[in-house]
C-alpha cells in the first residue's frame, strides 16, 4: 500500500530471462537514481546459472515465475505488491550509463503534465548501429523516422513505448500497453541487442532458450539455436554421461519441441548418472525426471535439482514400476529406454511403460545395435529379437490395410500368446515407428494425430491425364 512517505517514489521493475551482465550493469546504474524506492526483478524461469547465483546475492527483490513473457509485470500480480504508485517496467537489455542521475524525476514531472499519455519512455540512440548488425535496416527506417515525429513542448516525441525503460502511474495504467511518448538526449538509452552482430556467451544462451514470440532478435535474424543437446554434452562437467555422436542430431529433430515445455521424464538406464544431470539443463521446464537403473551403487548419486530422482531396481518389477509412477506425478511425455539392451528387456520395458505415456509423448529405445547380437539375445534372422519387435510396430503403424485374415494377435505372435497381447498393441495407440542407426522412436497417438489413413482429399477441376480420380471423390462419403 502507497504511503505518503512512497507518494513520489519510484519502484523499477526489471523483466528477465536468462541474461546477467546487461541487467547486473543496469541495476549499477539504477541503484544511483533519485527518488529510486525499490527494484523488484521478475524472473522467467531462467536456467543460466550464473544468473541464478548473482539472484542471491544481490539486494534487490526477486520474484521467480514461469515463464510468462514480456507481459509478466502485468499478469503475475507484482503490481499488486508494491509500495509505490509510480513504477518502471523494463526490459534487461539496456545501456543506462549515460542517463542522468534524475532520470525518474523527470519521467514522473513529464507524465504528471501528460497524464493520458499512459507511460513515458526513454528514448533510444540510432545514429551508431554498427553496419553489420542485423538491425540496422529496423532501425533507419523505423525507430530513427519514429522518434522524429510530432514532439511536444517538453521536446518529447510522440512514440509509443513497448518495453523499453518507461515509467507508468498504476492508478491510471496497470496493464500492458503500446502507447506513451519517449524523451529526448540526454535522457536516451542504448539498446544494447542492436549492437551484437554475432551473438555469444550468455546473449547466446538467452537466445538458444528464449521463444521467438519474445524476442525480436530472433525474428530479424532469423536465429535458429544450435543442437543445444550437443553443446550441453560438451559443457558438462561432473558426473559421467555416454551418448553415440549420431544420437545429437536424432535427439534434436524428434525432442526440440518439448524442450521449453513442463514435461514429465524417465529414463530407463542411467550408470553414472550424467544424463540426468544434462536432461534437466535441456528440459529446462521439466516437471520430474526419473532416472532407473538396477545397479545398486546408483542409489548413491545425488542432484541439487528438486525434479531429478533415481529409483535402484528393476524397472520390470512391480515395486519399481510403483515406485517409478508415484514419484513422476503423472503420464510421461518422453520415455527413453538406455538399460541394459538385451532384446527381452527392451521388449518388457516398452510394453509396460509405453501405457504411460501421454498422447504425443515419445518413447525411444537405444543402441538397438545390441538388437543384432546374440550376447543381448539379438541377431539378425533371431525374430524375439527387439530388432524383429520394432519392425512389427512399422507394421502395426499400417495394420489398417491387411485383410480381414490378419490381426496384431497373428502380427506379434513370435512374442505373445493371443490372449497375452498387451492392450497398448491393439488399442491404436502406436502412431508412428521410426528406425535410426542403433535407435528406435516410437510416438503415441493423440486426438490430432492418429494411426489412420484418412479421407483422400482431391483439389483441382482438371484431369486431363487420368480422370479416374473424379471417381474417388464420387466414392467419398458425404458429410451429414
Amino acid at each position: 500500500m502507497t504511503t505518503s512517505m512512497n507518494a513520489d517514489k519510484v519502484t523499477v521493475i526489471i523483466n528477465n530471462r536468462d541474461l546477467l551482465e546487461w541487467p547486473r550493469q543496469m541495476c549499477a546504474c539504477i541503484e544511483g537514481m533519485t527518488d529510486l524506492h525499490e527494484i523488484v526483478i521478475i524472473d522467467n524461469g531462467s536456467t543460466y546459472r550464473p544468473l541464478l547465483a548473482w539472484y542471491k546475492e544481490i539486494p534487490h527483490r526477486v520474484v521467480f515465475l514461469e515463464n510468462l513473457g514480456h507481459k509478466a509485470p502485468w499478469t503475475s500480480g507484482v503490481l499488486e505488491t508494491l509500495e509505490t504508485d509510480y513504477y518502471v517496467v523494463t526490459d534487461p537489455d539496456l545501456d543506462l550509463s549515460a542517463v542522468p542521475a534524475d532520470c525518474l524525476v523527470r519521467l514522473r514531472t513529464i507524465l504528471t503534465k501528460y497524464p493520458l499519455l499512459g507511460k513515458i519512455g526513454l528514448g533510444l540512440v540510432t545514429s551508431d548501429i554498427p553496419a553489420d548488425s542485423p538491425y540496422l535496416q529496423h532501425v533507419q527506417s523505423y525507430e530513427a523516422l519514429l522518434q522524429k515525429g510530432e514532439v511536444l513542448d517538453e521536446k518529447i516525441a510522440l512514440a509509443a513505448v513497448d518495453t523499453t525503460f518507461a515509467l507508468y502511474d498504476k492508478r491510471n495504467l496497470r496493464e500492458y500497453k503500446i502507447t506513451g511518448a519517449r524523451t529526448s538526449a540526454p535522457y536516451v538509452a542504448r539498446h544494447l541487442p542492436w549492437y551484437v552482430v554475432t551473438p555469444e556467451g550468455e546473449f547466446k544462451h538467452y537466445l538458444d532458450h528464449a521463444a521467438a514470440s519474445s524476442c525480436s532478435y530472433k525474428n530479424f535474424v532469423h536465429y535458429r539455436a544450435p543442437n543445444r543437446l550437443r553443446e550441453l554434452y560438451g559443457e558438462h562437467r561432473g558426473k559421467v554421461s555416454t551418448k553415440w555422436a549420431s544420437y545429437f542430431d536424432i535427439y534434436h529433430k524428434r525432442l526440440k519441441g518439448l524442450a521449453d515445455r513442463p514435461i514429465r521424464m524417465l529414463e530407463i538406464g542411467v550408470q553414472n548418472g550424467g544424463s540426468l544431470d544434462i536432461w534437466a539443463k535441456y528440459f529446462s521446464q521439466a516437471v520430474s525426471i526419473i532416472g532407473c537403473d538396477i545397479n545398486p551403487a546408483c542409489g548413491r548419486l545425488s542432484y541439487d535439482d528438486p525434479r531429478i530422482a533415481v529409483v535402484v531396481g528393476d524397472a520390470n518389477s512391480p515395486e519399481v514400476y510403483r515406485s517409478i509412477v508415484q514419484k513422476a506425478g503423472g503420464l510421461f511425455d518422453l520415455i527413453i529406454d538406455d538399460g541394459s539392451h538385451n532384446s527381452l528387456h527392451v521388449v518388457s520395458n516398452f510394453v509396460n511403460y509405453f501405457p504411460l505415456l501421454a498422447p504425443g509423448g515419445i518413447y525411444i529405445a537405444e543402441d538397438m545395435h545390441c538388437a543384432y547380437w546374440p550376447e543381448y539375445d539379438g541377431g539378425y534372422f533371431n525374430q524375439r529379437s527387439a530388432a524383429s519387435f520394432f519392425k512389427c510396430l512399422f507394421d502395426l503403424v499400417n495394420i489398417e490395410h491387411c485383410r480381414a485374415d490378419f490381426s496384431p494377435q497373428q502380427l506379434f505372435q513370435t512374442f505373445f500368446r493371443p490372449e497375452q497381447l498387451p492392450a497398448c498393441l491393439t488399442d491404436g495407440s502406436v502412431y508412428s515407428a521410426s528406425a535410426y542407426n542403433s535407435v528406435y522412436v516410437v510416438e503415441k497417438a493423440s486426438e490430432t494425430a492418429k494411426p489412420l489413413l484418412g479421407s483422400v482429399v482431391v483439389v483441382g477441376t482438371e484431369a486431363a491425364a487420368d480422370a479416374r480420380v473424379f471417381a474417388a471423390i464420387a466414392q467419398r462419403p458425404r458429410e451429414g
